[in-house]
């Protein structure tokens, strides 16, 4: 699925002032960071303006962050609301997050022995209020496993994405069990990206736009070359493996597009039901 380049690049990069940009080395620091912990609770306070992302959860299980509002310009790059990183057992619930990047972002970064093919699981977001900001998402590092994801009755306005799964080439594994009910957007220019080719675009967007072939698309910061992008081997914990992805009752109004799915010609999806 994808629309022409030219039109999705300059829609995307004028919302909201989230301005597409290459992929940049990030040291600054996060805010807050909470590392191989439990029962963790964050209730009733304000996280604002880091410099960097607002809440680290690493390696962490029994988490809840509830009613907690974090805010950030919408301009201010990579100030992430929440990332739970190789952590399960996390109840993020009745928020309002207003970044400059992804509002909420579930990754594994690495495989735990511990929990084979599932270093991030059974986490839940339900009830939250985002505004501006890239969407609630999983990835882009999968390469620990993901599994068993509820993300219910939240209320998106004005941010760049809504849902978003994304994945790339030697950093991907195993997504599995994600359900995606009741999300309702108002004026999100992407509902829904879910994605095995996360590759970010040359800062230049003429040049971005050079290496497009025919069906393939420049979306904000990312690009897809095309549908006759070459299979590669598949690697385990490396090459992107999406399975078991349910989206229900999703409502969006004043949308550019309903959103974008892309597949890999090595690991495939299949659509059911």
């Amino acid at each position: 699925m994808g629309a022409h380049p030219s039109h999705v690049a300059s829609r995307s990069q004028i919302r909201n002032g989230c301005q597409a940009r290459q992929h940049q080395k990030d040291d600054r620091p996060r805010l807050i960071y909470v590392a191989d912990s439990r029962n963790v609770r964050f209730e009733g306070i304000r996280i604002e303006n880091s410099p960097s992302f607002h809440l680290v959860l690493e390696n962490s299980e029994a988490v809840t962050v509830h009613h907690v509002k974090i805010t950030a310009p919408a301009h201010s790059p990579n100030t992430d609301g929440i990332d739970p990183i190789n952590s399960r057992h996390v109840e993020i619930t009745d928020n309002v997050i207003s970044v400059g990047d992804d509002m909420v972002a579930i990754k594994s970064s690495k495989p735990d022995a511990a929990h084979p093919d599932e270093a991030a699981s059974d986490i839940r977001i339900s009830g939250n209020t985002l505004l501006n900001g890239r969407g609630i998402c999983i990835g882009s590092g999968t390469s620990g496993g993901v599994a068993r994801v509820q993300v219910d009755n939240n209320t998106f306005a004005g941010s760049m994405y809504g849902l978003r799964i994304k994945s790339l080439r030697g950093k991907g594994g195993q997504v599995r069990n994600v359900e995606l009910h009741n999300n309702r957007m108002q004026d999100v220019a992407t509902p829904l990206v879910i994605t095995a080719y996360y590759e970010y675009r040359p800062l230049d967007l003429k040049v971005a736009l050079a290496q497009v072939r025919p069906g393939g698309f420049v979306l904000g910061n990312q690009i897809w070359p095309g549908p006759d992008d070459p299979a590669q081997p598949y690697v385990q914990r490396e090459t992107p493996d999406l399975a078991d992805i349910t989206v229900d009752g999703l409502t969006a109004t004043g949308a550019d597009r309903a959103g974008i799915i892309v597949g890999l010609p090595e690991s495939r999806f299949r659509v059911c039901g």
